[in-house]
């Protein structure tokens, strides 16, 4: 796995030449790799790190663990408190978190309050398939919870949701909460995109001519906010009748922004 590049792999290897679990104890071989990983974003590897360093290290080395901590920092804000700490627990042996790692992730959760559009930025950073899957959970946990609270990045996070159960997010989330959460964003009428991405996702679905009628609908609104939606109302358009079209205009006239 660490030969692969894998992130758990590599922490993991670097533990155990560490710790000497099956295999010498080495700290060249475990700063090596544990530095790979903390490149790649595993929470503990800065932490465990920072017990190489020693009086007189150079100071690209300083400069480089100083990297790792905070990226450690980084991603401790994503983390819900119980989450972070099982995750540490899960990877590092029992007893063995380094002290500095808890005083800071204590630190963090006691002054440090990110606001709603860092937690937007950090998350939808952390829920891509190239990190951990922990580190993906712990996203999701954030996303879930913006996409709840009352804040100026609430819709954002609506249509982020949307068009990630669509694209690379399909594992964590489905295409019908997905559309749910397009619906929810376009309904808004705060991103007029929203409102053509939702329009596309109802006109592909089945069921005769209905769902691109409401399609259309949609695609009016969106096109009223300034969107050029031409090349897509001559697709979702095709077939459709002149009372069609009448029907689509009224729907979208009864399009409320909530």
């Amino acid at each position: 796995m660490a030969d692969k590049g894998d992130a758990e792999g590599l922490f993991t290897l670097g533990k155990y030449h560490y710790f000497g679990v099956c295999v010498p104890q080495d700290d060249i071989k475990a700063a090596h790799f544990l530095s790979l990983a903390a490149e790649k974003g595993v929470l503990c590897a800065p932490a465990v790190l920072e017990t190489f360093q020693e009086p007189g290290i150079g100071d690209a080395e300083l400069a480089r663990q100083e990297v790792f901590r905070r990226c450690a920092f980084a991603m401790t804000r994503i983390l819900d408190r119980q989450l972070a700490e099982r995750l540490v627990a899960n990877l590092l042996l029992p007893g063995k978190m380094p002290a500095d790692l808890r005083s800071e992730i204590n630190r963090m959760y006691a002054t440090d309050v990110p606001s709603p559009e860092n937690m937007f930025a950090l998350a939808r950073h952390y829920v891509g398939k190239e990190h951990i899957a922990p580190l993906r959970e712990a996203a999701m946990f954030w996303l879930n919870r913006l996409s709840a609270e009352e804040t100026p990045v609430k819709t954002k996070v609506h249509y982020f949701l949307g068009r990630l159960a669509f694209g690379d997010g399909g594992d964590l989330v489905d295409e019908t909460t997905g559309e749910m959460w397009l619906y929810m964003a376009a309904k808004s009428g705060e991103i007029p995109d929203a409102q053509r991405e939702y329009a596309l996702r109802l006109s592909r679905r089945d069921g005769g001519k209905h769902p691109r009628i409401t399609a259309y609908a949609w695609l009016l609104l969106a096109q009223r906010n300034g969107v050029d939606v031409t090349r897509d109302m001559a697709e979702v358009g095709a077939g459709l009748t002149e009372l069609d079209f009448q029907v689509a205009k009224a729907i979208s006239r009864q399009i409320q922004p909530d």
